[in-house]
């Protein structure tokens, strides 16, 4: 997912791109495969919380997760998302810059 940098786990640095998407709400639960309810976990991270009780919520406000812990203790896991260059120029019939 290009908006995570990192693993969106608490504390956790490696990087997004050799991780794994997850489904925060399970999609055997219900859950869709659409950016709001994706993203990225190293492949330690995305294990344990399907191997346990550790629940993730996005905030779609902040792009914060929180995670509960099996013993109901939360961590907050900041947004690390990348800054989206929205600035158009040139045309349409311009060549691509590769």
């Amino acid at each position: 997912l290009a908006r995570d940098d990192t693993c969106r786990a608490p504390g956790c640095q490696r990087r997004a791109q050799f991780g794994e998407i997850d489904h925060i709400r399970p999609w055997t639960n219900g859950g869709t495969t659409v950016a709001t309810n994706l993203h990225a976990l190293c492949s330690r991270h995305h294990h344990l919380r399907h191997a346990t009780r550790w629940t993730p919520i996005r905030h779609d406000g902040d792009g914060t997760t929180t995670w509960t812990a099996p013993s109901g203790r939360t961590y907050d896991a900041p947004a690390h998302e990348l800054p989206i260059d929205r600035t158009v120029t040139g045309s349409d019939s311009d060549p691509p810059p590769f």
